[in-house]
């Protein structure tokens, strides 16, 4: 008597963010890289990176962590050296900064939830 089974395949099956793949994912984006690097090297595709993001709260914080990480640890850095190390360039160099930033700024608006900042245009 034979027997004939049926296989069924189902393309584009999704692949599993298995915590290896979110380790790999971290590192690059913690490094600055971009989306397209981090899915490339942790061997996903993006598509799958941004359905995991819009399922899973805690892996979207993670990832978003991990893209400020480098500017988090920098800005660190410079307050060390103006609290610590008492470095008065960094300090003029960071009180220039804040005062241009908040130079351009003419006010910030919340609507729908959503917070935007209005800028002067001092070229015109």
């Amino acid at each position: 008597m034979t027997t004939t089974k049926k296989i069924i395949k189902k393309a584009g099956a999704p692949t599993v963010v298995t915590p290896d793949v979110e380790t790999k994912l971290e590192s690059i984006l913690k490094i600055g890289g971009t989306i397209a690097e981090a899915t490339t090297y942790a061997g996903i595709s993006e598509r799958t990176y941004y359905d995991k993001q819009k399922r899973d709260e805690a892996f979207l914080q993670k990832m978003e962590s991990a893209k400020h990480y480098a500017d988090v640890a920098a800005k660190n850095v410079v307050v060390r050296a103006i609290t610590e190390d008492k470095d008065l360039a960094t300090a003029k160099w960071w009180l220039e900064k804040r005062e241009f930033r908040e130079s351009r700024m003419t006010g910030l608006k919340v609507q729908d939830g959503n917070m935007t900042v209005e800028f002067i245009d001092h070229e015109s």
